[in-house]
C-alpha cells in the first residue's frame, strides 16, 4: 500500500496533497483511501460528493465516531503499512505544523492528531458523548449554500433553523429543518466528540428526544434547544471553509470566478439569441463573427475569445494552474457556444481551497516582458476589469446589430429573497 501510496503521489506531481506527501517524508504513509482522496485531481469534484479534501475529512469522521480500543489500533487504520510504536508517530505530528502552508492540512493534521492521542477535556470546549451505532441521516450537496445563508440571517421559504445552545446559553450547532436533508447540523464552536477536537464547519447529523423542550427563536424561524436534548449525535466531515481571514479571502476569489462563470452562461443565451434572430431574418449567423462597433477594435468572434480566456485564465493564474489552451479557430456560433460553455466547465472545477495564496501568486504575461503583477492587483486591476470590458462588447456588437437582448440578459437570475 506504500507503493501504491507513493506512485500515486508521483503521478499527480505537485498536484499531490502536501499533507500526505509530508507524511510520507517522515515515515508514515497516510492509508490509500486518504491519499487518493486528497490527491484527487481538481477534476473530479462534483456537487453532492464535493471535492477530495470534503471526502478526506467524512473518511477521519467515521473514525471519530467509532470506539477506540487503543491507539495502536487507531495507528494501524490510518498508517496500515507503519509497524512501529505510537511514541515516534506522536513525535511526527508535533513537528508538521510549521511546515503545512494551507489551513485546511491544519485542521485534517489536528483531527489525526486527536485520532491517534484523544484530546482531554478542555475548560470552555463543551464535551459531546459519543453515540456509536450507525445514526442514519441523509447528505445534502447544498448544506454549506444553506449554512452560508443561514449566517447571513436569511432563511429560504418554509427552511427552519434550530440553534443548539450549551448549559449556559451559548449557541454550539445550527440545525436546518426543511431545507434538503432534516436534521443536518453545523457546529458553531469547537466541541470535542470521542477524543477529537472539532473546529467550527463540521457537518453532525442529530436526534432528539421525546418530548424534548424548546423555546421559540426570537431571530430565525425555529427553536433554541439545549444541547442536552439531544440524543444521538455524530459527526459527518468538515465542510465550511470559513475559519480564519484567509479563507474569506479564499471564498472571496471563489465567489468571483463565479460570478466570471454566471456572465459566460449569459453569453452563450446571448449566442443562442443572435442564432434565432438570424434565422428569423433570413441571413447566415456566420455574418456576426465579423462585426465590431468601431473599425479599430476586435471583431466579435475575438470579443468572445478574450471573454472565455480572461475567465480561464484568471481562475488558473490564481490558482497557480495551468489552463487548458483553445486555439482560436471558431468559425460559428455554435463553436463559439461550446467555447464558452468549456470554460464553465473548467471554472466548475475549481473549489474555494484552490486559491489559497492567490493574493500573493506572481502572475506573468510574455507582453510585460519582466514585469509581474501580485494576484490581488491582477485580479482587481486586470482580470475583472478586463472581462467585463470584453464581455460588455459580446452584448452591445449583438444588442446593436439589431438582437433581442436587453439588461435582464446581462444580469441573469437574481437570487431575490423575501422578507
Amino acid at each position: 500500500m506504500l507503493e501504491l501510496s507513493s506512485r500515486r503521489e508521483a503521478e499527480l506531481g505537485p498536484e499531490g496533497h502536501e499533507l500526505s506527501r509530508l507524511f510520507a517524508e517522515q515515515g508514515f504513509a497516510l492509508n490509500a483511501t486518504l491519499v487518493e482522496m486528497l490527491s484527487e485531481h481538481f477534476s473530479h469534484r462534483t456537487e453532492r460528493r464535493g471535492c477530495g479534501f470534503t471526502q478526506a475529512t467524512r473518511h477521519l469522521a467515521v473514525l471519530v465516531n467509532q470506539p477506540r480500543t487503543s491507539s495502536q489500533a487507531t495507528i494501524a487504520k490510518l498508517f496500515p503499512d507503519q509497524e512501529q510504536a505510537a511514541q515516534p508517530l506522536q513525535r511526527t505530528l508535533r513537528s508538521l505544523p510549521p511546515l503545512l502552508e494551507r489551513e485546511e492540512s491544519r485542521i485534517l493534521l489536528a483531527l489525526i492528531a486527536d485520532l491517534v492521542l484523544p484530546a482531554a477535556t478542555t475548560p470552555g470546549v463543551e464535551e459531546l458523548p459519543a453515540y456509536f451505532e450507525l445514526l442514519k441521516v441523509g447528505t445534502c450537496p447544498l448544506a454549506e449554500k444553506y449554512f452560508l445563508e443561514i449566517s447571513d440571517g436569511f432563511v429560504r421559504g418554509k427552511g427552519r433553523v434550530n440553534v443548539l445552545v450549551s448549559e449556559a446559553g451559548a449557541p454550539l450547532l445550527l440545525e436546518k429543518l426543511n431545507l434538503g436533508d432534516n436534521h443536518s447540523c453545523i457546529n458553531v464552536a469547537e466541541l470535542l466528540l470521542n477524543g477529537v477536537r472539532l473546529p467550527p464547519g463540521c457537518l453532525f447529523g442529530v436526534r432528539y428526544e421525546e418530548g424534548v423542550e424548546a423555546r421559540p427563536n426570537r431571530k430565525l424561524p425555529g427553536s433554541v434547544i439545549p444541547i442536552r436534548a439531544r440524543k444521538y449525535l455524530q459527526t459527518r466531515g468538515w465542510e465550511w471553509p470559513e475559519v480564519d481571514p484567509r479563507s474569506r479571502v479564499r471564498r472571496m476569489y471563489f465567489e468571483m470566478i463565479g460570478q466570471m462563470k454566471k456572465t459566460l452562461g449569459q453569453l452563450d443565451h446571448w449566442l443562442e439569441a443572435a442564432a434565432a434572430h438570424a434565422t428569423a431574418k433570413s441571413f447566415d449567423p456566420s455574418v456576426f463573427l465579423s462585426l465590431r462597433l468601431a473599425p479599430d477594435q476586435f471583431a466579435f468572434a475575438r470579443q468572445v475569445q478574450i471573454t472565455c480566456d480572461t475567465a480561464k485564465l484568471a481562475a488558473a493564474r490564481l490558482a497557480g494552474k495551468e489552463a487548458p489552451k483553445h486555439a482560436d479557430t471558431e468559425q460559428t456560433l455554435d463553436e463559439l457556444r461550446a467555447r464558452a460553455k468549456s470554460v464553465i466547465e473548467y471554472l466548475n472545477t475549481f473549489t474555494a481551497a484552490d486559491f489559497a495564496g492567490a493574493d500573493t501568486q506572481k502572475v506573468k504575461q510574455p507582453r510585460w516582458e519582466t514585469k509581474f503583477m501580485l494576484g490581488a492587483d491582477y485580479f482587481r486591476e486586470h482580470a475583472l476589469p478586463n472581462f467585463y470590458f470584453h464581455s460588455a462588447h459580446v452584448y452591445a456588437i449583438l444588442r446593436h446589430n439589431g438582437v433581442n437582448l436587453g439588461k435582464k440578459d446581462f444580469l441573469g437570475a437574481l437570487s431575490m429573497r423575501t422578507p
